[in-house]
């Protein structure tokens, strides 16, 4: 992307700023290195995605196995008191003001 005085002049005017001349044309030079970094930085990212390295580490995770609970009652033990099988909670209600 190529960032000049008259970019800097647009931008500055959506963001209500002002600047004078020097300050126009520097922060152009400036904003323009940024970009041409960002371009460098994006091809050899670029590069090193195309070369596609193995991974130097193992999977330290365990499988995702479905294993079914045992008993119900053990599950339920520390929860708020049962009612035909469902958890009995506070009722959240909002009624609309008329």
């Amino acid at each position: 992307m190529k960032v000049d005085e008259n970019t800097i002049r647009y931008l500055a005017g959506l963001a209500k700023l002002e600047f004078s001349g020097e300050e126009t044309t520097r922060l152009a030079e400036e904003f323009q290195k940024i970009f041409d970094h960002f371009e460098n930085i994006s091809g050899a990212y670029s590069k090193m995605m195309d070369e596609k390295p193995e991974p130097a580490w193992e999977s330290v995770l365990r499988k995702d196995e479905v294993k079914p609970f045992g008993s119900r009652q053990e599950l339920f033990q520390n929860t708020k008191p049962m009612r035909d099988g469902f958890l009995i909670v506070p009722k959240v209600l909002e009624q609309e003001k008329k």
